[in-house]
């Protein structure tokens, strides 16, 4: 039995989980840049926006386990759960030796030795974070939502938790990063708990599983792993540059102004279902001016009126 009311439970629980973790994402970013000033949060983010390896590092192995859990047998579902929890346990130990060898460099190439020891610090809670990465797709696959929802917010609330910690008392950066290691070795274990309580449901899991089935699912894993690189640098590239060549000042003014408001992306996506005479249309479907109204409405949300551009019908030539 799962623990919600078929599939439009699930998503909606999975769905409000994660939306609560990005959320406190967003709050722990605004906190710390008020509370810390620019010089100070821009060091912070010279060590948290190395976070963006965490992805990467998991070489796409959690995608693969939507495809071939459901299609494996019971008596192949152990050994492949083994095998992909401890791959992802090394992956996490590489990453760790990565921040804690490669600290110096990292540090050095931004101008900023003083988070050397940071760097090493973040590196506990990147080898963590990547290291639970299988509890996600079990969860969602085994239709075990309220563990994952329950990881969902208890990370949003330590990251709220953080920032008014901060807030109060003023604690340090370093102070920040240990107590962010300390977290991440609970979440695993947490994650590893849940995952063993589902024994019956999933079977007694073995270490050792096929080789084969490893390489098979490391060819299927790579491409997405070279996809979300891709991603992840058109992303975070222009971060790295501002640190790199403009310091840590410059990198705390500019991330914050670089930061999307939470949700804000979902909006044109969802205006493209709303009903086509709400945007006049030019050649009579409604959705040749649609790009121009959508601009007004997401000004309309963050800019003053005297900055946005005045509203005029888009002349739309030869169609689309």
């Amino acid at each position: 039995m799962g623990d919600t009311s078929g599939m439009g439970g699930n998503i909606g629980v999975v769905g409000s989980g994660r939306s609560f973790y990005v959320l406190s994402l967003f709050v722990l970013n605004i906190g710390l840049a008020r509370s810390m000033g620019a010089e100070s949060f821009g060091s912070f983010q010279q060590v948290f926006m190395f976070s963006a390896l965490f992805a990467v590092l998991t070489l796409g192995v959690p995608e693969t386990m939507y495809f071939f859990l459901p299609r494996l047998t019971a008596e192949e579902r152990p050994g492949f759960l083994g095998q992909t929890i401890l791959f992802l346990w090394a992956s996490g130990c590489s990453l760790f030796l990565v921040f804690l060898l490669g600290a110096t460099f990292l540090a050095g190439i931004q101008g900023n030795h003083s988070i050397v020891s940071n760097l090493r610090a973040f590196g506990v809670y990147g080898g963590f974070m990547v290291a639970s990465a299988f509890a996600d797709p079990i969860f969602i696959i085994f239709q075990r939502v309220r563990y994952l929802f329950s990881l969902s917010v208890l990370h949003g609330l330590f990251f709220i938790g953080m920032t008014v910690w901060q807030y109060a008392s003023g604690a340090t950066a370093a102070a920040l990063f240990t107590a962010m290691a300390a977290f991440a070795a609970i979440k695993f274990m947490l994650a590893l708990l849940l995952v063993y309580r589902m024994r019956p449901l999933i079977g007694d899991i073995r270490y050792v599983g096929v080789k084969r089935m490893l390489f098979l699912q490391l060819s299927f894993s790579l491409p997405i792993a070279l996809s979300t690189t891709v991603d992840i640098v058109s992303t975070w590239l222009d971060k790295f540059v501002v640190s790199i060549y403009l310091g840590k000042e410059a990198l705390g003014i500019f991330y914050v102004g670089a930061m999307e408001i939470p949700f804000v992306a979902d909006i044109p996506r969802a205006q493209l279902a709303s009903p086509p005479e709400r945007h006049g249309g030019v050649r009579g479907t409604g959705k040749e001016n649609l790009p121009v109204h959508r601009e007004d409405d997401l000004a309309a949300l963050d800019l003053p009126p005297r900055v946005r551009r005045p509203s005029h019908p888009a002349r739309v030539r030869g169609g689309i």
